[in-house]
């Protein structure tokens, strides 16, 4: 399974209680989460190991509550702390007009509505209240409606606001 092209889609924090529920960040839509039966965390051997979801709880828009199947208490979901979350890129459910993975995002070019080139994406970062883009000259741009313009995925263009 380790040809297939895995996204993270969130990261463990922590557990929340003694029954081994975890609290985890979300990197992707909620209605990702809405039917996700399983997903995968990476070993360190670099095999991706499945792992069936019991329940999901929303705390917000960017946090859950997870109860995986087979991990029952604290130390068990301890152990699973500070892992990130894949799913195989093929078993993304297609998203909302104006919604993106974060992976999409990577590597697109991003100008002003001068069309004057600002940078490339090289990761997404989650803030408190909406993600920012991260360009490769360390540029930060919230990815909110006020400051995109347009997102071209097929030929990887960003266009955002000019605002000075």
């Amino acid at each position: 399974m380790t040809s297939e092209n895995f996204v993270i889609i969130g990261k463990i924090e922590e557990p929340i209680n003694k029954e081994g529920v975890l609290k985890v960040k979300n990197f992707a839509p909620v209605s990702l989460w809405e039917n996700l039966k399983r997903f995968y965390l990476k070993h360190k051997s670099g095999e991706y190991k499945p792992f069936e979801i019991e329940y999901t709880e929303f705390i917000g828009e960017k946090k859950l509550a997870l109860k995986l199947k087979g991990i029952d208490t604290f130390e068990e979901a301890l152990r699973l702390s500070s892992a990130h979350i894949f799913l195989p890129e093929k078993e993304l459910p297609p998203l909302e007009e104006g919604e993106y993975y974060h992976f999409q995002l990577v590597g697109c070019e991003v100008y002003n509505e001068k069309n004057e080139y600002l940078g490339k994406v090289e990761y997404v970062q989650e803030g408190s209240f909406y993600p920012f883009l991260v360009l490769n000259n360390e540029v930060l741009i919230p990815f909110t409606e006020h400051f995109i313009v347009d997102v071209d995925l097929k030929a990887k263009k960003i266009t955002v606001r000019n605002l000075l």
